[in-house]
């Protein structure tokens, strides 16, 4: 009898236990496809929110290579007046610049070499020679995206306006030259020396 009784209990705990095991459910395919959805959404997000963080980074290097590319453009003009001035062009400060829209200038334009007014964009393509410097001369040198060129104006003392940009092309006028066009400018003006 005792057995009876402890096989009995023991037939009741099992039924307990396949009782409770089957009221246990796990998750339905609408809630794994529903969650599978939202983490989707997120990975989604997370990576256009990296891309757009990368595009920006890069835009604000070249923005900042431009901007020194410009200054370097007014730098080197002004020392072609102050070469002028110190050497036997003495009391011609402007002697070697060419007034017009369209001009160039580089560190490899010894004295007393003229701004360079060549004609066409392609010409104010900038590259990188072997020893890290910016240049128009494309000789053992590598192609950058960015190109310079110079607007000098006036009849005494000069306006320069250094232009840069990384589009390829330049807009109009400095007036439209902005990040949003992919172009910075510098301008200055320099009066002439003892003159």
């Amino acid at each position: 009898m005792q057995k009876t009784l402890a096989d009995n209990s023991m037939i009741k705990k099992q039924s307990r236990l396949s009782a409770g095991q089957s009221n246990r459910q796990g998750f339905s395919l609408v809630e794994v496809l529903f969650s599978v959805f939202l983490v989707s959404i997120g990975l989604l997000a997370s990576l256009q929110l990296l891309s757009k963080g990368l595009t920006e980074s890069l835009d604000s290097r070249d923005q900042s290579i431009a901007s020194g590319l410009a200054q370097e453009g007014i730098e080197l003009v002004r020392n072609v007046r102050d070469n002028n001035w110190a050497t036997a062009d003495a009391g011609k400060s402007f002697a070697h610049f060419v007034l017009g829209g369209d001009c160039r200038i580089d560190k490899s334009y010894a004295y007393p070499a003229s701004i360079d007014c060549t004609a066409g964009v392609p010409a104010k393509r900038l590259y990188i020679d072997s020893t890290g410097f910016y240049g128009h001369s494309s000789v053992n040198s590598t192609a950058t995206k960015f190109y310079r060129k110079l607007i000098i104006s006036g009849a005494t003392d000069r306006t320069v306006i250094s232009m840069v940009a990384w589009n390829g092309s330049f807009p109009a006028s400095n007036a439209d030259c902005n990040t949003k066009n992919k172009c910075v400018y510098t301008e200055t003006t320099l009066s002439s020396w003892g003159e």
